[in-house]
């Protein structure tokens, strides 16, 4: 950057790394007004690789100079007001020394850092229902059904964000691996200011793109937009219905580089089209390398006329007097754009706020401010040590004593819990036989007038002969009913009057073993004078 350029407002810079490709986009906001600043392409010296959480990727190191980085001379002749759009990087040593290049040019802590992540930084997940849940409760839902499917370490709830649509269902952000370019700013803060550049969120690219659509375009409610991403490891759709989220299609792993790759996009469009079952298209909008793709030209020729099919456009957005050119060139930076605009809109609540920054990150960016009463309190902090120091040794004297007696109270209540157990002890053993005796007396009751009863049965089935019982029950304590076999019928009616105050209900012919039975079933009453005739 030349060194008249010169910085005013509220700045803003979107980052986004796509492969080896880094794109920066700083825009600045004057009031209402969003301007642009400047943009860069830079080829990174080695690729970041996602890693797993709580692995440190980078260690502290010395940076390489500047003028080692780049072998493009930027000078003071450059037009403050031009677009930098440069492909750098071949020539520098380490991620370290471009970062820094990249960064430096900015004024030290006066501007944010908005940081695009794709995956497989973060992944989507999709679900038809929120459960019937809201807020935090839904959130965690969330989190319990993606556990479900992974494996590793837990997953934080600053590591999930969602989207919810208005038929109830749900699309969730997960941040599955730590982000490699927050160890890379790590590494090199002592050169960009001391420490790492405030970071305003962390989002998703799709999201950058739909943010910055809805920032420069106004659709018909019914209309269906569809917009193409094409970077260098992979390319994406992301459909609107109106100007809101509608559908984001699973990658395609190809990009710019890839054989054919504009008819690839317009063949799984069409499958993604028919998916959905989406009657038309209505627009089309193109960013990334689409232009280095031939995507246009393509889909051109396999879409009606009255498809509108172009790319990005920033009509909100300021040119400054930046060549006409140049601006053209900015879908390819769209991603950086669409991620410093929202920073320096963060207050609109038409935008998706999606954030998936690191708490720990979050929480070490928080800055101690002291105001007058701060300052007072800084003043009081002699006097106070003092008084708490003294209220402690008090408070420490008081515990002393409080333990000493709690100590004897246990002491007391240990030998009092002795004689509690040894006292239900001896309530259980009281109660048992209380139990004992109440079944007792209970067995004793009509005991003598059924054993005299059956004493009855068994002499007169031995009297009369050829009568066998085979089941004696008793529906109610005062009756019985016996069942039995006989060899001869005439014996059954002889039984039955034996055993006094009884009926034959049945008798029944049956054959076993080849010879003819009779089978009966008389019920009798229990009375005190049958008791009696049978003690006769």
């Amino acid at each position: 950057m030349p060194k008249n350029k010169k910085f005013s407002g509220k700045l803003a810079v979107g980052v986004f790394i796509d492969g080896l490709s880094l794109q920066v986009a700083c825009l600045a906001r004057s009031g209402k007004k969003i301007r642009f600043v400047d943009a860069q392409i830079v080829n990174l010296a080695t690729k970041l690789e996602a890693t797993s959480v709580g692995t440190q990727v980078f260690e502290q190191i010395e940076p390489t100079s500047i003028s080692e980085m780049t072998p493009i001379d930027i000078t003071s002749e450059t037009s403050a007001q031009d677009l930098l759009l440069t492909e750098t990087g071949r020539g520098a040593q380490d991620n370290a020394s471009i970062i820094i290049g990249v960064l430096s040019k900015y004024p030290k802590r006066k501007y944010k850092l908005a940081i695009s992540i794709p995956e497989p930084y973060v992944y989507y997940a999709n679900f038809e229902s929120n459960w019937g849940l809201k807020g935090n409760k839904l959130k965690e839902k969330i989190i319990e059904e993606i556990s479900k499917e992974r494996a590793g370490e837990p997953l934080k709830p600053d590591a999930v964000n969602y989207l919810e649509f208005s038929d109830g269902s749900i699309i969730a952000m997960v941040r599955d691996s730590r982000i490699a370019l927050i160890d890379l700013l790590d590494s090199v803060k002592k050169s960009i200011g001391g420490r790492i550049p405030k970071i305003s969120f962390i989002e998703t690219p799709e999201l950058s793109l739909v943010n910055l659509v809805k920032l420069n375009y106004k659709f018909n409610q019914n209309a269906i937009t569809v917009i193409i991403y094409i970077g260098h490891e992979f390319s994406r759709f992301i459909f609107l219905k109106g100007n809101e989220l509608y559908h984001i299609s699973p990658p395609i792993g190809e990009g710019v580089d890839s054989y054919n790759i504009a008819n690839t996009v317009y063949s799984r469009l069409m499958l993604e089209q028919d998916n959905l079952g989406l009657p038309v298209i209505n627009n089309i909008i193109l960013a990334g390398e689409a232009q280095s793709a031939g995507v246009k030209e393509v889909l051109e020729q396999m879409f009606p006329e009255d498809v509108s099919i172009d790319y990005i456009k920033f009509p909100n957005l300021s040119p400054d007097g930046a060549d006409p050119l140049l601006i053209e060139s900015l879908p390819r930076v769209a991603v950086a754009i669409g991620s410093a605009w929202r920073t320096l809109e963060i207050e609109r609540k038409d935008l998706y706020a999606i954030d998936l920054t690191p708490f720990e990150v979050r929480e070490g960016q928080k800055v101690f401010k002291l105001g007058l009463l701060g300052w007072l309190f800084l003043i009081l902090i002699p006097l106070l040590t003092f008084q708490i120091t003294t209220r402690i040794a008090q408070l420490n004297r008081s515990l002393s004593e409080i333990q000493s007696e709690l100590q004897r109270k246990r002491s007391e209540l240990a030998e009092l819990q002795g004689l509690q157990q040894q006292v239900d002890m001896a309530r259980q053993r009281l109660a048992y036989y209380k139990s004992t005796f109440g079944v007792l007396d209970s067995m004793k009751v009509n005991t003598d007038i059924w054993s005299k009863f059956l004493e009855k049965i068994a002499t007169e089935a031995q009297n009369i002969g050829r009568i066998w019982i085979t089941d004696i029950s008793a529906p109610d304590p005062n009756t019985i009913t016996i069942k039995g076999y006989s060899l001869y019928r005439n014996r059954i009616p002889r039984f039955s009057n034996a055993i006094s105050n009884a009926t034959l209900m049945q008798v029944q012919v049956q054959e076993i073993r080849g010879k003819t039975v009779y089978q009966f079933e008389i019920k009798a009453r229990i009375t005190p004078e049958v008791v009696k005739s049978a003690q006769k």
